[in-house]
C-alpha cells in the first residue's frame, strides 16, 4: 500500500506529495490506483518514480515497474534503485544498462543474487571507479555480496 508516510520516507517531491494527498485524501492507495491516477492526470513522471523507488508491495512487479518507464534513462534508474523483487535479477538489470551505466549499477545495485564483488568489479573501467567500489563495499562486506537473501514475498 502506498501511503503519505511511505512517500515522505521515500523523499517524494512536495508536488508529488500534494498530488497524492489531493487524489487520495485517506492517505493511502494501492500501487495500481496510485500509478493509474498519475497516468490519468498526465504525471507519467510520478508513476515512473514510484516504480523506481517503491518497496516490494503487491502489484509492484518488475514487469509493471518496467512498463512504467518511458525512456532509456528511466529504465536505467529502475535498474539502479528498484529493491530486491522477483524478476529484477542482476542479469535483467545489467541488460538495461549502456556501457557507461554498468559501473554505476555495480556500485549502487542492491545486494541481489549474482551481483557478487567480482561481477561488480569487472564493470569498473578505471582506478577511480575501482576505488569508489572498494569504499562502498569494505573487505568484510565483499564476501556477502551476490548471494541474495530470501525474498519474503516471492
Amino acid at each position: 500500500m502506498i501511503t503519505t508516510k511511505l512517500l515522505e520516507s521515500m523523499k517524494a517531491c512536495p508536488e508529488g506529495l500534494s498530488f497524492f494527498k489531493d487524489h487520495f485524501p485517506s492517505g493511502e492507495a494501492s500501487f495500481a490506483k496510485a500509478t493509474d491516477a498519475c497516468l490519468n492526470h498526465k504525471h507519467a513522471d510520478y508513476a515512473a518514480w514510484l516504480a523506481q523507488y517503491c518497496p516490494n508491495i503487491p502489484g509492484a512487479t518488475w514487469e509493471v515497474r518496467l512498463a512504467l518507464q518511458r525512456n532509456d534513462k528511466e529504465r536505467t534508474n529502475l535498474a539502479f534503485y528498484c529493491p530486491d523483487i522477483p524478476g529484477a535479477t542482476w542479469e535483467v538489470r545489467l541488460a538495461l544498462q549502456g556501457d557507461w551505466d554498468r559501473a554505476y549499477l555495480a556500485q549502487y545495485c542492491p545486494n541481489i543474487l549474482g551481483a557478487t564483488w567480482e561481477a561488480r568489479l569487472a564493470f569498473q573501467r578505471n582506478n577511480w571507479e575501482r576505488k569508489t567500489l572498494a569504499e562502498l563495499f569494505p573487505e568484510p562486506v565483499r564476501a556477502t555480496l551476490g548471494k541474495g537473501k530470501p525474498n519474503p514475498n516471492p
